[in-house]
């Protein structure tokens, strides 16, 4: 409980700290950001605190975050294409390219970036401003510019994001996870198996498996659509990602709520709890839950 509280002070600064990238749904560091180093390493402490107390977070980093937290340092165009698709793109076409390089492109070995409209240019390279990109060079140019977008320029905001981490996860053992497994530690696993939650569902009050309300319910979740299911899962648990193990591990309960009553279903997600009505027929079940996760609004961040 105390690291969802921790979650929800620090991500609300998210803004401020990281670039949301529309194309990818994913957050980068924002090289241009003006919080002090601390905040980064909070936020780095707040995913090494999820790790050790279980809580997955909706927070998608690209995988190569989770490849530098492991100590990965040369960066590929694979781990670009996670972070900035078209610009990734436009480095395989200038690879590709069958022609003169020099004068087609015209660049030298330099990055550009937009500092609150204010262009600055870094020279990737020592006289990088007067190195042009050639046929000859061009796939250095690419690894140089690849290690500046994705190393060097953001420096100040990852090292100490990953010190944060570290300060929690660190040893050993974390030689053995793979960056996947890592992600799935923070993130959780993207397939819900509603049948999976409802085997291992517990029930509390007055009601039990065989209860007509029950079963209704579990008609319902099974007949949503994908969104809707991450509905349901965010308006019982407070996420929409599925814990390591699957659903069948999540301690789910549904407890009893009264009689039939025109007050929709709620939720105490701090304990996977489902407060349930006892509604009188199917078609209430489903009216009332989908206008509950419909209308729902917690501590996640759009």
């Amino acid at each position: 409980l105390c690291c969802c509280y921790c979650c929800v002070l620090v991500m609300w600064r998210l803004p401020g700290m990281f670039v949301h990238d529309t194309k990818t749904r994913l957050l980068w560091f924002d090289q241009r950001s003006l919080e002090e180093p601390l905040m980064f390493q909070l936020v780095g402490i707040v995913l090494g605190l999820a790790i050790y107390n279980g809580v997955i977070l909706d927070v998608r980093f690209p995988l190569v975050v989770y490849r530098k937290l492991l100590g990965a340092q040369r960066m590929t165009l694979q781990d670009l294409e996670t972070v900035a698709p078209d610009t990734a793109e436009g480095l395989r076409k200038l690879l590709a390219f069958d022609g003169d390089v020099e004068n087609t492109f015209a660049l030298t070995f330099e990055a550009s970036v937009d500092v609150f409209g204010d262009v600055r240019t870094v020279e990737l390279v020592p006289g990088g401003s007067q190195t042009p990109v050639t046929a000859s060079n061009r796939e250095e140019y690419v690894q140089q510019y690849v290690n500046h977008l994705l190393n060097s320029s953001i420096a100040a905001q990852f090292t100490p994001f990953c010190a944060g981490f570290r300060l929690l996860c660190d040893g050993p053992a974390m030689s053995l996870f793979r960056p996947e497994e890592l992600e799935q530690l923070v993130c959780g696993l993207p397939h819900l198996d509603m049948y999976a939650l409802e085997d291992h569902t517990t029930y509390d009050g007055d009601l039990t498996k065989d209860s007509d309300c029950v079963k209704w319910l579990w008609e319902t979740v099974h007949s949503m659509s994908v969104d809707e299911k991450k509905r349901f899962l965010s308006f019982v648990t407070g996420n929409d990602r599925v814990p390591i193990g699957g659903l069948g591990k999540l301690k789910f309960t549904i407890q009893g709520n009264g009689p039939d009553t025109d007050r929709l279903p709620t939720a105490h997600t701090c304990f996977n709890t489902l407060l349930l009505p006892a509604y009188s027929s199917p078609e209430r079940v489903r009216e009332k839950l989908l206008t509950a996760i419909e209308n729902a609004r917690g501590f996640g961040m759009k």
